[in-house]
């Protein structure tokens, strides 16, 4: 097909207004007009201020190809706050008063410095050109929320960097005073950046999961990362209200037959539902005041087998999908990007829940997560291979336990094995796993939690009629002063 030497701006226009607010990418508007792509960001350029085209992934076009998105957004009337009504139908507003601005589309208030930090940010005029990841790992949102507010604002990579409310307050000094300043940071931003890639193009110690625990690991003794002030201040019910994941019993490398069983579970069905079934949780919670730290239970059957003989700790063999190396390295870079996506949300604590199918990998994983957010102060962890792990949230004690012991003895060794707690609180509560359902008992005012498992079925299960069980992850809203307000569920499917 030759390419155009002009095009209808107007029939452009309602090309990309008809596929709606998800946009259209960049490939298909090439194909359909005979574009180059160079004709496209010219195009892009002309009209992107008159007709609110959002464009930030525009701006990199010419690197991401096809896969950049264009779309013009249509304004719609929202109500995103108590404590603010919408002035006109722009995607934003400042107030002054408060120091804040009013996104409705995404139902959030932020401070204004944050909102001008991340526009400058973004920008290769006033800051480094930062990615979105970045930006959203910062300053603690996700990376939705920074695709929409770039958005919002009109920002791309080469922007000036500035709010078109910032913008209009300052001199023309003033501006160029403060791109030379940011210019200046930036390169050096950019020079530390290009050191650090160096150290890892030249590092080999991910070659071999096995060779850098048994280095790196064999020795490391208990540690705690402490965890700071999240960028966005907390509001009361946030700074009260911790999320704990009923995260059991995931059975990574697990494999079921759709003719055999009934319905095909593997590696990648097993990542897509935990997936999915955690930004359903963090959605619900953010309904509900939101949360200061997120609680992770690590292991409990993340992984299905133990060893490369593919059977469980105590040598139970089992039907797996992919090698060994496969299902571990796999497996522990999708806990990493799980821990990376919920520390965008709020602080996340990590605590050790062993597996009877997995008690060694788990240990592993606990190490592996230990050492790749060391130096991240959200994160923190404890190395200890207890059985049973307690934490305290105000007056809540938390308990967290694979769920092999019968409940009435769970409940009977918290207040033994975490006396000073027990003395300290009012509500106790242990989280388990490993029946694959969701149930509560209480014993001794003690509420035993048993978490449902995201785990497809197997063979075994199938023979012997352990079916129909919901694919599902539940959270737990504990509040400092009121113990447990709420049981989430985040379906997998």
């Amino acid at each position: 097909m030759s390419k155009k030497e002009h095009v209808d701006r107007e029939e452009l226009v309602d090309f990309i207004t008809s596929w709606g607010p998800e946009g259209v990418p960049a490939g298909q508007l090439v194909a359909e007009f005979g574009l180059t792509k160079e004709q496209l960001v010219d195009f892009i350029d002309s009209i992107s201020v008159e007709d609110s085209v959002a464009i930030h992934t525009i701006a990199e076009l010419l690197e991401l190809g096809d896969e950049a998105v264009v779309f013009i957004p249509r304004p719609e009337p929202t109500n995103i706050s108590r404590q603010f009504e919408p002035k006109d139908t722009k995607a934003y507003w400042p107030d002054y008063e408060r120091g804040v601005y009013a996104f409705h589309e995404l139902g959030l208030v932020l401070p204004i410095d944050m909102v001008d930090g991340i526009v400058a940010a973004y920008s290769r005029n006033l800051g480094a050109g930062e990615s979105v990841n970045v930006l959203a790992r910062k300053n603690s949102l996700t990376r939705a929320q920074v695709i929409k507010i770039l958005r919002a604002t009109g920002t791309t990579h080469d922007s000036i960097g500035m709010t078109k409310e910032r913008l209009s307050k300052a001199t023309e000094e003033e501006v160029v005073s403060d791109i030379l300043a940011k210019k200046e940071n930036a390169i050096i931003v950019k020079a530390e950046k290009a050191r650090w890639d160096a150290i890892k193009a030249n590092s080999d110690k991910w070659e071999r999961l096995d060779k850098f625990i048994l280095e790196r690991f064999a020795s490391v003794p208990p540690i705690t990362i402490h965890t700071t002030t999240p960028a966005v201040p907390a509001g009361p019910a946030k700074g009260k209200q911790c999320l704990v994941l009923g995260l059991q019993d995931l059975h990574y490398g697990k494999y079921g037959w759709n003719s055999e069983v009934g319905e095909r579970f593997d590696r990648e069905t097993c990542a897509k539902r935990l997936n999915t079934a955690i930004r359903s949780l963090l959605e619900r919670t953010q309904m509900l005041g939101g949360v200061s730290k997120v609680i992770v239970p690590v292991g409990g059957d993340w992984f299905h087998v133990d060893n490369r003989e593919h059977k469980t700790t105590k040598g139970t063999p089992q039907d797996v999908d992919g090698t060994f190396s496969q299902i571990v390295f796999e497996g522990t870079e999708l806990a990493a990007n799980m821990v990376s996506e919920l520390v965008q949300f709020a602080d996340v604590e990590l605590v050790y829940s062993g597996g009877n199918h997995d008690q060694t990998m788990s240990q592993v994983l606990l190490l592996f997560l230990a050492r790749a957010f060391a130096n991240d102060p959200r994160v923190s962890v404890q190395v200890n291979a207890a059985p049973r792990q307690y934490r305290q949230w105000g007056n809540a004690l938390l308990g967290f336990s694979h769920g092999e012991l019968k409940d009435a003895k769970l409940a009977q060794l918290m207040p033994v094995e975490a006396a000073e707690m027990w003395s300290k609180t009012t509500d106790r509560m242990i989280f388990t796993g490993h029946f694959h359902t969701e149930r509560t008992n209480e014993f001794f005012g003690v509420e035993v939690h048993h978490c449902p498992s995201l785990a497809g079925t197997d063979r075994w299960h199938s023979e012997n009629g352990y079916v129909g069980n919901r694919k599902a992850m539940t959270g737990y809203l504990i509040h400092k002063d009121f113990g447990r307000v709420a049981i989430l569920t985040g379906k997998g499917k």
